[in-house]
């Protein structure tokens, strides 16, 4: 997304301050959310809630592809967001319940740490490729036939984890997730304001 912003903020519209919205309402709601998703992964079915998180952040890619205004794009993203809150969580999970502990388990979260790295480093000049070639939207048409394939591969290749039968807490993950998007948004809030301020002061 910081390859495309310039992109975004031209076509769509953008001010110089709100054009950041489309970072910060994903990692507010992002951040917000991943304690419930959690949860939400225990109870229904980690191996399943994982899948359903592919899948909808595949279709919510899809949404920001199609965005014709600012307001579609930033909610687009903030449903993006939900997704890879239950795509998080529950990854780590199932790799941890299915990788016995012990050397392959080590073995396991090495490749995924490295492969979380390498996917961030690669993403940046991918993505740099696929804006100039297709506009801001290339920074999400990778992620909607990947999301997809994880999708229909997630059955055959993770193992079913257990449910855990526990009686869901609403108010207080509700509560948690308040506070946390509250943390998250706080700064970013201020940053926009600070932002703006020095727009307005700068002009004529």
């Amino acid at each position: 997304m910081a390859v495309a912003v310039p992109e975004i903020q031209r076509e769509l519209d953008f001010s110089q301050a709100g054009v950041q919205a489309v970072i910060t309402a994903y990692n507010t709601a992002f951040g917000g959310a991943l304690i419930l998703c959690g949860r939400i992964g225990d109870l229904l079915g980690r191996r399943r809630v994982f899948a359903a998180g592919m899948a909808g952040f595949a279709l919510t890619s899809l949404l920001c592809d199609l965005a014709q205004s600012a307001a579609m794009l930033v909610a687009a993203r903030v449903l993006q967001a939900f997704s890879a809150a239950l795509i998080a969580p529950t990854a780590m999970s199932l790799l941890t319940t299915s990788v016995p502990e012990g050397p392959r388990r080590v073995r396991a979260m090495s490749a995924f740490g490295i492969a979380t790295v390498l996917g961030f480093v690669s993403g940046l000049v991918f993505s740099g490729l696929l804006v100039r070639a297709c506009g801001w939207q290339g920074a999400f048409y990778a992620t909607v036939p990947a999301g997809l394939l994880v999708t229909a591969l997630a059955p055959r290749f993770i193992a079913r984890v257990a449910r855990q039968p526990h009686r869901v807490d609403v108010v207080g993950a509700l509560l948690i997730t308040l506070g946390v998007t509250l943390i998250v948004a706080a700064p970013a809030q201020e940053g926009r304001r600070r932002a703006g301020h020095r727009g307005s002061s700068c002009s004529p």
